[in-house]
Protein backbone atom coordinates (compact mmCIF):
# COMPACT_ATOMS: atom_id res chain seq x y z
CA UNK A 1 0.00 0.00 0.00
CA UNK A 2 1.25 3.43 -0.90
CA UNK A 3 2.42 5.50 2.05
CA UNK A 4 0.75 8.85 2.65
CA UNK A 5 1.49 11.69 5.05
CA UNK A 6 -1.54 10.64 7.11
CA UNK A 7 -0.58 6.95 7.29
CA UNK A 8 3.00 7.80 8.30
CA UNK A 9 1.71 10.21 10.97
CA UNK A 10 -0.55 7.44 12.34
CA UNK A 11 2.37 4.99 12.42
CA UNK A 12 4.52 7.56 14.21
CA UNK A 13 1.83 8.09 16.85
CA UNK A 14 1.36 4.34 17.37
CA UNK A 15 5.10 3.73 17.64
CA UNK A 16 5.46 6.54 20.18
CA UNK A 17 2.66 5.00 22.27
CA UNK A 18 4.39 1.60 22.15
CA UNK A 19 7.60 3.35 23.21
CA UNK A 20 5.77 4.81 26.24
CA UNK A 21 4.53 1.34 27.21
CA UNK A 22 8.02 -0.13 26.85
CA UNK A 23 9.50 2.62 29.06
CA UNK A 24 6.88 1.91 31.75
CA UNK A 25 7.61 -1.83 31.59
CA UNK A 26 11.33 -1.15 31.78
CA UNK A 27 10.83 0.96 34.90
CA UNK A 28 8.60 -1.68 36.51
CA UNK A 29 11.17 -4.39 35.76
CA UNK A 30 13.96 -2.33 37.34
CA UNK A 31 11.89 -1.68 40.47
CA UNK A 32 10.86 -5.35 40.72
CA UNK A 33 14.46 -6.55 40.46
CA UNK A 34 15.46 -4.40 43.42
CA UNK A 35 12.43 -5.48 45.46
CA UNK A 36 13.18 -9.20 45.03
CA UNK A 37 16.87 -8.59 45.76
CA UNK A 38 15.87 -6.85 49.01
CA UNK A 39 13.56 -9.79 49.84
CA UNK A 40 16.55 -12.13 49.61
CA UNK A 41 18.60 -9.81 51.81
CA UNK A 42 15.81 -9.64 54.40
CA UNK A 43 15.71 -13.45 54.55
CA UNK A 44 19.25 -13.61 55.95
CA UNK A 45 18.19 -12.89 59.56
CA UNK A 46 15.52 -15.61 59.58
CA UNK A 47 17.89 -18.08 57.91
CA UNK A 48 20.51 -17.38 60.57
CA UNK A 49 17.94 -17.98 63.32
CA UNK A 50 16.97 -21.36 61.83
CA UNK A 51 20.62 -22.37 61.48
CA UNK A 52 21.34 -21.44 65.11
CA UNK A 53 18.41 -23.60 66.17
CA UNK A 54 19.81 -26.50 64.14
CA UNK A 55 23.24 -25.98 65.67
CA UNK A 56 21.68 -26.33 69.10
CA UNK A 57 19.40 -29.29 68.29
CA UNK A 58 21.63 -31.48 66.10
CA UNK A 59 24.08 -32.67 68.79
CA UNK A 60 21.22 -33.62 71.12
CA UNK A 61 18.95 -35.40 68.62
CA UNK A 62 18.84 -39.15 68.18
CA UNK A 63 18.42 -38.89 64.38
CA UNK A 64 21.31 -40.33 62.42
CA UNK A 65 22.33 -41.48 58.94
CA UNK A 66 19.66 -42.17 56.31
CA UNK A 67 16.92 -40.89 58.63
CA UNK A 68 18.46 -37.41 58.49
CA UNK A 69 20.35 -37.06 55.22
CA UNK A 70 18.56 -39.67 53.08
CA UNK A 71 20.00 -41.80 50.29
CA UNK A 72 21.05 -40.99 46.74
CA UNK A 73 19.17 -44.12 45.60
CA UNK A 74 15.84 -42.78 46.88
CA UNK A 75 12.89 -41.89 44.66
CA UNK A 76 13.23 -38.31 43.40
CA UNK A 77 10.97 -35.29 43.17
CA UNK A 78 11.55 -31.95 41.45
CA UNK A 79 10.23 -28.42 41.94
CA UNK A 80 10.70 -26.49 38.68
CA UNK A 81 10.54 -22.69 38.92
CA UNK A 82 9.69 -21.01 35.61
CA UNK A 83 7.69 -17.87 34.83
CA UNK A 84 4.03 -16.88 34.79
CA UNK A 85 4.39 -14.02 32.31
CA UNK A 86 6.00 -13.48 28.93
CA UNK A 87 8.33 -10.86 27.45
CA UNK A 88 11.32 -12.35 29.30
CA UNK A 89 13.26 -13.78 26.37
CA UNK A 90 14.44 -17.38 26.65
CA UNK A 91 14.06 -17.50 30.45
CA UNK A 92 12.01 -20.73 30.48
CA UNK A 93 14.09 -22.25 27.70
CA UNK A 94 17.32 -21.86 29.68
CA UNK A 95 16.03 -23.49 32.86
CA UNK A 96 14.11 -26.13 30.86
CA UNK A 97 17.20 -27.27 28.95
CA UNK A 98 19.21 -27.31 32.16
CA UNK A 99 16.63 -29.49 33.94
CA UNK A 100 16.45 -31.82 30.93
CA UNK A 101 20.22 -32.26 30.73
CA UNK A 102 21.08 -32.46 34.44
CA UNK A 103 17.98 -34.06 35.96
CA UNK A 104 15.51 -35.83 33.69
CA UNK A 105 18.18 -37.50 31.55
CA UNK A 106 20.31 -38.63 34.52
CA UNK A 107 18.11 -39.77 37.38
CA UNK A 108 18.37 -43.48 38.14
CA UNK A 109 14.67 -43.94 38.73
CA UNK A 110 11.79 -42.21 36.86
CA UNK A 111 10.01 -39.34 38.52
CA UNK A 112 6.75 -40.47 40.09
CA UNK A 113 3.59 -38.90 38.72
CA UNK A 114 3.02 -37.11 42.01
CA UNK A 115 6.54 -35.67 42.38
CA UNK A 116 6.93 -33.05 39.67
CA UNK A 117 5.77 -29.55 40.60
CA UNK A 118 5.93 -26.51 38.31
CA UNK A 119 5.94 -23.02 39.82
CA UNK A 120 4.67 -20.67 37.11
CA UNK A 121 2.18 -21.38 34.32
CA UNK A 122 4.60 -20.73 31.45
CA UNK A 123 7.20 -22.89 33.15
CA UNK A 124 4.61 -25.68 33.33
CA UNK A 125 3.84 -25.33 29.61
CA UNK A 126 7.54 -25.48 28.79
CA UNK A 127 7.97 -28.65 30.89
CA UNK A 128 5.02 -30.25 29.10
CA UNK A 129 6.54 -29.33 25.72
CA UNK A 130 9.72 -31.15 26.78
CA UNK A 131 7.66 -34.26 27.56
CA UNK A 132 7.49 -33.83 31.36
CA UNK A 133 3.90 -33.11 32.37
CA UNK A 134 3.83 -31.60 35.89
CA UNK A 135 1.43 -33.16 38.35
CA UNK A 136 0.90 -29.91 40.27
CA UNK A 137 1.20 -26.23 39.33
CA UNK A 138 1.58 -23.27 41.70
CA UNK A 139 1.20 -19.71 40.41
CA UNK A 140 3.95 -17.19 41.06
CA UNK A 141 3.25 -14.08 43.16
CA UNK A 142 2.64 -10.78 41.40
CA UNK A 143 4.67 -8.87 43.99
CA UNK A 144 7.11 -9.39 46.85
CA UNK A 145 4.27 -9.55 49.39
CA UNK A 146 3.07 -12.86 47.94
CA UNK A 147 6.42 -14.65 48.20
CA UNK A 148 5.85 -16.13 51.66
CA UNK A 149 2.43 -17.56 50.74
CA UNK A 150 3.72 -19.19 47.55
CA UNK A 151 6.75 -20.65 49.36
CA UNK A 152 4.42 -22.14 52.02
CA UNK A 153 2.16 -23.67 49.33
CA UNK A 154 5.19 -25.29 47.70
CA UNK A 155 6.29 -26.61 51.10
CA UNK A 156 2.83 -28.12 51.66
CA UNK A 157 3.15 -29.97 48.34
CA UNK A 158 6.53 -31.25 49.49
CA UNK A 159 4.91 -32.46 52.75
CA UNK A 160 2.27 -34.36 50.72
CA UNK A 161 4.97 -36.07 48.67
CA UNK A 162 6.95 -37.17 51.72
CA UNK A 163 3.86 -38.53 53.48
CA UNK A 164 3.47 -40.92 50.54
CA UNK A 165 7.24 -41.51 50.07
CA UNK A 166 9.09 -40.65 53.34
CA UNK A 167 12.53 -41.17 51.74
CA UNK A 168 11.75 -38.96 48.74
CA UNK A 169 14.75 -36.83 47.72
CA UNK A 170 13.38 -33.44 46.63
CA UNK A 171 15.30 -30.85 44.61
CA UNK A 172 14.44 -27.39 43.29
CA UNK A 173 15.54 -26.14 39.86
CA UNK A 174 15.58 -22.40 39.14
CA UNK A 175 17.47 -19.49 37.56
CA UNK A 176 19.82 -18.04 40.18
CA UNK A 177 20.15 -14.25 40.11
CA UNK A 178 23.76 -13.06 39.74
CA UNK A 179 23.16 -9.36 39.34
CA UNK A 180 21.48 -7.07 36.82
CA UNK A 181 20.80 -8.91 33.54
CA UNK A 182 22.77 -11.96 34.74
CA UNK A 183 21.47 -15.37 35.84
CA UNK A 184 22.52 -18.99 35.78
CA UNK A 185 20.38 -22.15 36.02
CA UNK A 186 20.99 -24.28 39.10
CA UNK A 187 19.61 -27.22 41.09
CA UNK A 188 19.55 -27.49 44.87
CA UNK A 189 18.47 -30.22 47.28
CA UNK A 190 15.67 -29.31 49.69
CA UNK A 191 15.06 -32.50 51.67
CA UNK A 192 16.65 -34.55 53.07
CA UNK A 193 19.27 -32.00 54.09
CA UNK A 194 22.63 -32.60 52.34
CA UNK A 195 25.40 -34.16 54.45
CA UNK A 196 27.77 -31.24 53.91
CA UNK A 197 25.22 -28.79 55.34
CA UNK A 198 24.70 -30.97 58.43
CA UNK A 199 28.47 -31.29 58.94
CA UNK A 200 28.96 -27.53 58.60
CA UNK A 201 26.29 -26.81 61.21
CA UNK A 202 27.65 -29.39 63.67
CA UNK A 203 31.21 -28.05 63.35
CA UNK A 204 30.30 -24.34 63.43
CA UNK A 205 31.26 -22.56 66.68
CA UNK A 206 28.45 -21.21 68.85
CA UNK A 207 28.45 -17.40 68.47
CA UNK A 208 28.36 -16.60 72.21
CA UNK A 209 29.78 -17.81 75.52
CA UNK A 210 26.39 -19.02 76.77
CA UNK A 211 25.29 -22.57 75.94
CA UNK A 212 22.18 -22.91 73.72
CA UNK A 213 18.99 -23.81 75.57
CA UNK A 214 15.58 -25.02 74.38
CA UNK A 215 12.59 -26.59 76.12
CA UNK A 216 11.06 -29.03 73.62
CA UNK A 217 12.66 -32.46 72.89
CA UNK A 218 15.45 -32.26 70.30
CA UNK A 219 13.89 -35.05 68.21
CA UNK A 220 10.73 -32.93 67.82
CA UNK A 221 12.54 -29.64 67.28
CA UNK A 222 14.96 -30.96 64.64
CA UNK A 223 12.40 -31.98 61.94
CA UNK A 224 10.56 -28.67 62.40
CA UNK A 225 13.79 -26.71 61.92
CA UNK A 226 14.82 -28.80 58.90
CA UNK A 227 11.42 -28.06 57.37
CA UNK A 228 11.98 -24.33 57.97
CA UNK A 229 15.41 -24.61 56.38
CA UNK A 230 13.71 -26.08 53.29
CA UNK A 231 11.21 -23.19 53.38
CA UNK A 232 14.08 -20.67 53.39
CA UNK A 233 15.60 -22.37 50.32
CA UNK A 234 12.24 -22.37 48.50
CA UNK A 235 11.59 -18.70 49.32
CA UNK A 236 15.07 -17.68 48.17
CA UNK A 237 14.85 -19.77 44.98
CA UNK A 238 11.51 -18.19 43.97
CA UNK A 239 12.73 -14.68 44.83
CA UNK A 240 15.96 -15.13 42.86
CA UNK A 241 14.07 -16.67 39.95
CA UNK A 242 11.70 -13.68 39.83
CA UNK A 243 14.63 -11.25 40.01
CA UNK A 244 16.23 -13.16 37.11
CA UNK A 245 12.96 -13.10 35.16
CA UNK A 246 12.65 -9.33 35.55
CA UNK A 247 16.32 -8.95 34.56
CA UNK A 248 15.56 -10.81 31.33
CA UNK A 249 12.47 -8.65 30.83
CA UNK A 250 14.50 -5.48 31.44
CA UNK A 251 17.05 -6.58 28.83
CA UNK A 252 14.21 -7.32 26.37
CA UNK A 253 12.63 -3.90 27.01
CA UNK A 254 15.98 -2.13 26.58
CA UNK A 255 16.44 -3.87 23.23
CA UNK A 256 12.86 -2.99 22.25
CA UNK A 257 13.44 0.64 23.24
CA UNK A 258 16.50 0.83 20.97
CA UNK A 259 14.56 -0.71 18.07
CA UNK A 260 11.64 1.66 18.63
CA UNK A 261 14.02 4.63 18.65
CA UNK A 262 15.51 3.53 15.33
CA UNK A 263 12.03 2.95 13.88
CA UNK A 264 10.88 6.39 15.04
CA UNK A 265 13.89 8.04 13.41
CA UNK A 266 13.23 6.21 10.14
CA UNK A 267 9.50 7.00 10.21
CA UNK A 268 10.15 10.67 11.07
CA UNK A 269 12.56 10.96 8.13
CA UNK A 270 10.05 9.37 5.74
CA UNK A 271 7.22 11.52 7.16
CA UNK A 272 9.22 14.74 6.61
CA UNK A 273 10.15 13.63 3.10
CA UNK A 274 6.57 12.69 2.23
CA UNK A 275 5.27 15.93 3.72
CA UNK A 276 7.79 17.96 1.70
CA UNK A 277 6.73 16.09 -1.43
CA UNK A 278 3.07 16.92 -0.69
CA UNK A 279 3.87 20.60 -0.08
CA UNK A 280 5.98 20.77 -3.27
CA UNK A 281 3.21 19.06 -5.26
CA UNK A 282 0.62 21.53 -3.93
CA UNK A 283 2.85 24.50 -4.81
CA UNK A 284 3.40 23.15 -8.32
CA UNK A 285 -0.36 22.67 -8.73
CA UNK A 286 -0.92 26.29 -7.63
CA UNK A 287 1.72 27.58 -10.06
CA UNK A 288 0.38 25.42 -12.91
CA UNK A 289 -3.15 26.62 -12.20
CA UNK A 290 -2.05 30.22 -12.16
CA UNK A 291 -0.24 29.82 -15.48
CA UNK A 292 -3.30 28.35 -17.15
CA UNK A 293 -5.51 31.22 -16.09
CA UNK A 294 -6.36 33.73 -18.86
CA UNK A 295 -4.58 37.07 -18.56
CA UNK A 296 -6.47 39.74 -16.73
CA UNK A 297 -7.18 42.96 -18.66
Amino acid sequence: MMETVESLAARLETTEEIGDIVRVMKTLASVSIRQFEKACDALETYQRTVELGLQAALPRAAWRGRELIGSDDAQRGLIFVGSDRGLCGNFNGIIGRYANETYFSRIKRPVAGSSLLAVGQRGALHLAALGHEPDRIVDLPGAVGGLAGVARRVLLVLDDWRRVEPDLLVEICYNRHLGRNQATPCRQRLLPTPQEEIDALVKAPWPSNGLPFFRMPADELLPALLREKAYVKIYRAIAESLASEHSKRLAAMQSAERNIGETLDALATRHRSKRQEAITSELLDIVAGYETMPPQE
